[in-house]
């Protein structure tokens, strides 16, 4: 169990992270299609 630990908040950080890069993404593709609209 104790080896799993690290693991364990490995994980939930790269899901934070790639949650993040998510949105950040989502804003530029945004952005870029409501700037071609105009």
């Amino acid at each position: 169990m104790l080896l799993f630990l690290p693991f364990l908040s490995y994980l939930i950080i790269l899901k934070d992270f790639d949650f993040t890069f998510a949105k950040i993404w989502i804003n530029l593709v945004q952005n870029r299609s409501y700037g071609q609209l105009q």
